[in-house]
């Protein structure tokens, strides 16, 4: 194995233990989407202030949240890919380093992964998990922030 593969490796590791150890510093949002705002400052979703419906990475911070807190049942309600997401960071974080120091050529072993069947494994996981969410969230009657909060008023204008 390479110094250049194994220099990855570490540093794939410590991105993603990185990744969880911020995650742990966000209080989930007990919608079950919505921490990248309430936590961070960030916006509403777009989408979901503009339709009604969450988009396919709703909940994906939260599930975050929630994983890095060890709560891995909220985090798969939050968001399923999301859950399995935080799921792969944490093996990520934990196999790679070992990967570089027991000299394993994790490069050479991906790439004899079937790539086009990983994708649409991957596409139909994503919609299922969008699927699930806009469920989720239509049972609970939850609406975008834009549609509970009350417009602001127009500025008066000069006469």
């Amino acid at each position: 194995m390479s110094r250049l593969e194994r220099a990855a490796l570490l540093l794939g590791g410590a991105a993603a233990a990185a990744l969880l150890a911020f995650a742990r510093t966000l209080p989930p949002d007990p919608r079950g989407f919505g921490t990248h705002a309430s936590a961070l400052g960030l916006p509403e979703c777009g989408f979901f202030s503009a339709s009604g419906i969450p988009c396919a990475s709703c909940g994906m911070t939260t599930a975050f949240a929630h994983a890095a807190r060890g709560d891995l049942l909220a985090a798969l309600r939050a968001q399923p890919l999301g859950f399995l997401l935080a799921l792969g960071a944490a093996a990520l974080a934990i196999a790679a380093p070992l990967c570089a120091a027991a000299g394993i050529p994790v490069a050479a072993r991906l790439r004899r992964l079937p790539a086009r069947a990983l994708a649409i494994a991957l596409l139909a996981l994503a919609l299922a998990a969008w699927a699930y969410k806009v469920a989720a969230v239509a049972a609970s009657g939850v609406a975008p922030a834009a549609a509970a909060a009350p417009a602001p008023a127009a500025p008066a204008r000069p006469l």
